[in-house]
């Protein structure tokens, strides 16, 4: 008889206890792998690698134990493989549209106090990130009491805390998240 860690935990032995570490186990795998993404600014992060590889993980566990009492010996045979080519193919497909739909860019609305000095000093920002600017829409109007939207499209390198840092430059009121669709 086998012996589990996690046998003690469910008061004696449980196959279902195992399933359970197994989840567990990809949960906090794929976290860590999305935190380092997050960290480094990149595209699919903590929250994408962790619904990704957690389902992923459901996913094998469910074809590889979830029809043994459905089948009769030697009449179907199941082989666990498929499914896992399967879930490859889609994770391939989900990174590809991510990096055809996204390429790096990010969108944000920054309301600032009415002054050509605040606006340099965003475009300085840009090029000490080297970050480029491929798209920047200003309102005309005030918003309130001299205040200025502005929305700008940047692209580059570790764009993940482009939020922060425009929020610490000397004038700025407010940024926001931008929706990615532009119109």
């Amino acid at each position: 008889m086998q012996f589990w860690l996690a046998d003690p935990l469910f008061g004696g032995a449980v196959q279902n206890g195992r399933h359970l570490i197994e989840l567990v186990a990809a949960f906090g795998l794929t976290a860590l792998v999305g935190l380092e993404r997050t960290v480094q600014g990149k595209v699919a992060g903590l929250r994408t690698q962790t619904i990704v590889g957690t389902s992923a993980a459901l996913i094998m566990l469910v074809s590889k134990y979830g029809f043994g009492d459905v089948l009769n010996s030697g009449t179907i045979a199941l082989d666990p493989s498929r499914v896992a080519a399967q879930i490859v193919s889609g994770v391939g497909f989900l990174g590809a549209g991510i990096i055809i739909t996204r390429r790096g860019t990010v969108r944000l609305h920054i309301i600032y106090e009415n002054g050509r000095g605040v606006l340099r000093e965003l475009l300085r920002v840009c090029g000490q990130h080297d970050w480029q600017l491929t798209g920047l829409d200003a309102d005309a109007h005030d918003i309130d009491d001299g205040e200025v939207r502005v929305a700008m499209t940047l692209t580059g390198a570790k764009m993940g805390g482009a939020s922060e840092v425009f929020g610490e430059v000397d004038g700025v009121v407010a940024v926001l998240p931008a929706d990615d669709d532009p119109d």
